[in-house]
């Protein structure tokens, strides 16, 4: 019982198998041994555990719970059974009760890549991929605070993640082999067998840095999962992840072909060129997607980005009148900048956002609607996920609403519940979108 609660299941397994070799309580020691395969995420052995505790004790109501739970993570992982709204309500806890789920993709070998993802069949858009709790996670407030001032950007969540694998690699080390397995660098040597027990710190530390997910600026977690980082990457990627909570779900967002390469994404794939390009050059590869070529070749690229990101920053500081009268020019010039080039206009659909928003606040909604609508034609591409097209579409239906356009609303609604893989299901969709709940309820 007492390594069930610090977390160490590998341990309270034969602590309680010892127990039970000696003649100890039987009906106590097959619960602990169902208990410990329970955190030691083995459903199936968890359950045969628990069985033979009530075809042995059929008084032992703790079991028929504990068989309940069980039966719940079964279904998890083996059908992709997970109740997403409950995930949803859930998300403030850090150890959320779910089981891992793997859809019908495999690791594989690609070539000059190393290790990747790869269907193995044809997969249709919408498909549930992956569910995944980490291994480990690191959150800054874990680290005492008089040490934070002291450590740059993200590495306190860096530190924290660190010693949480180290701390359950310790506590549950049959899982190390998965771990170690793991992407750890160029200049480490190739995965080897490493004796059952043996924590290889400077290892751990590289798989750590390596395969980060979660942190997108210096106040975010870091977590460490383990099939999610066998994912590469690309700016138009063919799958897209979400977090509930530490929990990462990777959905397909196209239509996959089976024996396909499956990305996602690693960064912000709406940042300019030449910031995209370093954050991966920072990782040791370079991205090869539709989007960088165009933009590496497209002479125009840093121009657009330039002037963009400078009317974005005239926003904040600016009166939406005077953000028109700045920004319509610069939307034009953006326009003509793209005459030689027909698709992923990213950086125009950016600045109709911009001006857009300043239309809204001018109450020029009809000019606001107009360039809104522009900017759902123009990401309904590989990148529809990006940009908050979700909150876009969502609102856009809700001014609809207002206008009585009753088709019009319902049409983006829709569309908004097909991005967000909830299966036209409104009750899960309100429970992504609190906040929009009163319009959803005419839907």
């Amino acid at each position: 019982m007492a390594c069930l609660k610090i977390g160490a299941f590998y341990m309270a397994f034969k602590a309680a198998e010892i127990g039970l070799e000696k003649g100890g309580n039987r009906e106590k020691a097959l619960f602990r041994m169902g208990q410990a395969k329970y955190g030691m995420r083995e459903w199936q052995k968890a359950a045969d555990y628990f069985l033979e505790v009530l075809n042995e004790f059929p008084d032992n109501i703790s079991s028929s719970t504990q068989i309940k739970r069980v039966s719940d993570r079964l279904a998890e992982l083996n059908h992709g059974s997970f109740d997403f709204k409950k995930l949803c309500v859930e998300t403030e806890e850090s150890d959320l009760d779910i089981a891992d789920y793997k859809g019908p993709i495999e690791i594989a070998d690609i070539p000059g890549k190393g290790r990747g993802i790869i269907a193995t069949k044809d997969i249709k858009e919408g498909t549930l991929l992956v569910v995944s709790k980490p291994f480990a996670s690191g959150y800054k407030k874990d680290l005492p605070e008089e040490f934070i001032p002291f450590l740059p950007n993200d590495l306190p969540q860096r530190i924290a993640q660190f010693t949480e694998t180290i701390k359950n690699l310790q506590n549950n080390p049959e899982q190390a082999n998965e771990v170690y397995k793991l992407y750890a660098g160029d200049n480490v040597a190739k995965y080897e067998d490493i004796p059952f027990g043996v924590i290889d710190a400077q290892r751990i530390q590289q798989i750590c840095f390596h395969n980060p997910f979660g942190i997108v600026d210096e106040s975010a977690d870091a977590h460490s999962f383990i099939l999610p980082s066998y994912f590469n990457h690309s700016c138009l990627a063919n799958a897209v992840q979400s977090f509930y909570g530490g929990v990462i779900v990777i959905h397909a967002s196209e239509d996959i072909k089976k024996g396909d390469e499956i990305f996602i994404t690693y960064i912000n794939p709406l940042n300019g060129y030449l910031e995209r390009k370093t954050e991966i050059m920072a990782r040791n590869f370079v991205c090869l997607c539709k989007l960088c070529k165009l933009d590496a070749n497209d002479p125009n690229c840093l121009m657009r980005n330039q002037i963009m990101k400078e009317l974005e920053s005239y926003g904040k500081e600016n009166s939406a009148k005077d953000v028109i009268a700045k920004g319509e020019p610069i939307l034009k010039k953006i326009r003509e900048s793209y005459v030689n080039r027909n698709e992923l206009k990213v950086v125009l659909a950016q600045t109709l956002m911009i001006l857009a928003s300043a239309y809204f606040k001018a109450k020029e909604t009809a000019k606001a609607m107009k360039y809104v609508e522009e900017i759902i034609s123009l990401m309904d591409n590989p990148l529809k996920y990006e940009l908050g097209i979700v909150d876009i579409r969502i609102n856009m239906g809700i001014k609809y609403f207002i206008k009585n356009d009753f088709s019009k609303y319902k049409e983006m609604i829709k569309k908004a519940m097909e991005l967000s893989f909830c299966n036209n299901d409104m009750e899960f969709f309100k429970a992504l979108y609190p906040e929009y709940k009163e319009y959803l309820k005419y839907y």
